[in-house]
């Protein structure tokens, strides 16, 4: 399991690599990208990130005024930031690493960190993730 789901992060990585070049010469398609870390996250058994039904603004500053909107927060309260956060820092360092190319078979990784390079950090990653799945199922 945990190699399709580095698989799955493989192919986001690939993803993002292109679309960081892409808006590096002015391009912007961050909106046309597949967020598979959330499906990743999702088969693993993560809560959804429910932080938008918060007024975290409220929580993090008592003076604020108070969006009766949204609940205040409770142990119900989910951010998947943390898990976010290290996939975030790997792939800054992977990234710097390489070039990212079309091809009519997809997208291709050349030089630098190289495809078993990535798959080995991302396995390392997917471990972490049941690592720290297991210690909020205690």
């Amino acid at each position: 399991m945990r190699e399709h789901l580095a698989n799955l992060l493989f192919e986001e990585f690939k993803q993002q690599c292109l679309l960081d070049e892409l808006q590096e010469k002015g391009i912007d398609l961050s909106n046309v990208c597949v967020n598979n870390l959330d499906i990743v996250l999702d088969i693993i058994g993560f809560p959804k990130d429910n932080s938008s039904i918060y007024d975290l603004e409220h929580f993090h500053s008592n003076d604020k005024v108070r969006n009766e909107r949204k609940k205040m927060v409770d142990k119900n309260l989910f951010l998947r930031d943390w898990l976010f956060d290290k996939y975030y820092e790997m792939f800054t360092l992977l990234n710097t690493q390489h070039e990212t190319y079309v091809t009519d078979k997809g997208i291709q990784i050349r030089s630098g960190a190289d495809s078993e390079t990535i798959r080995a950090e991302l396995l390392d990653y997917i471990d972490w993730l049941y690592n720290e799945f297991n210690k909020l199922s205690k």
